[in-house]
């Protein structure tokens, strides 16, 4: 039985990494959605950002399905079009809500004992991109109902498990970055790039923690 179970195994991953791969060739991307979000952690992320794009892939946490796919496209979107570049320590769409990019520390992709948090991501990324291209990837990090982030004082503490800091390094711990380095460096002088887009006339909003709600109303 064991046997049979590991080749039927082996042949689901196959067709599993096979569909990715259609997806990515057709789309440009696909994503991954990991948790049922009744339990902590959920989270998802992007697949073929940096074979399309030649960006880095994106992680978000406790964000519902399609919200986080509403995300996805629009982070596509203002890539392709070259209104987005994302960088450490910036906010993306100010007037949507707190949310800002953190790169995730390499020790996150390999090292990370609770999970492989972009596992498929990092494999398709040398699968598509070559040993000798570097893997990266950012986290949209969503601040709680008062606009603080997990690295900023009054922090509402109830929210920090359900959304993990990678942008530490493993050995740092992951208590959300609660320590003086985790501050991301001060934002450039130039505009911000991810404020674009336009609204659609009915859009969606979600609650990314129970406390807070972001606007996602986006063409």
């Amino acid at each position: 039985f064991g046997k049979f179970f590991d080749a039927w195994r082996k042949r689901s991953d196959a067709r599993h990494k096979a569909d990715i791969a259609g997806r990515i060739a057709r789309q440009g991307w696909t994503a991954i959605y990991v948790g049922d979000y009744s339990t902590a952690p959920t989270w998802a992320y992007t697949i073929g950002l940096q074979h399309s794009l030649g960006a880095p892939e994106v992680i978000v946490f406790d964000i519902p399905q399609d919200a986080a796919n509403l995300v996805f496209q629009e982070v596509f979107r203002q890539i392709q079009a070259g209104e987005l570049v994302i960088r450490d320590g910036e906010r993306w769409r100010p007037d949507d809500g707190v949310m800002t990019w953190r790169k995730v520390h390499p020790s996150r992709f390999v090292d990370d004992p609770e999970n492989p948090w972009l596992g498929l991501a990092v494999d398709f990324g040398l699968i598509l991109g070559g040993a000798s291209r570097e893997f990266e990837a950012y986290q949209l990090v969503v601040g709680d109902a008062d606009g603080h982030l997990p690295w900023e004082a009054d922090y509402d503490e109830r929210l920090r498990p359900l959304q993990r800091a990678l942008w530490e390094p493993v050995d740092c711990g992951d208590d959300g970055g609660a320590t003086p380095d985790a501050a991301p460096p001060p934002p450039p002088d130039a505009p911000d790039m991810g404020s674009g887009g336009g609204t659609a006339p009915a859009g969606l909003v979600f609650s990314a923690y129970k406390d807070t709600s972001i606007n996602m109303n986006w063409n």
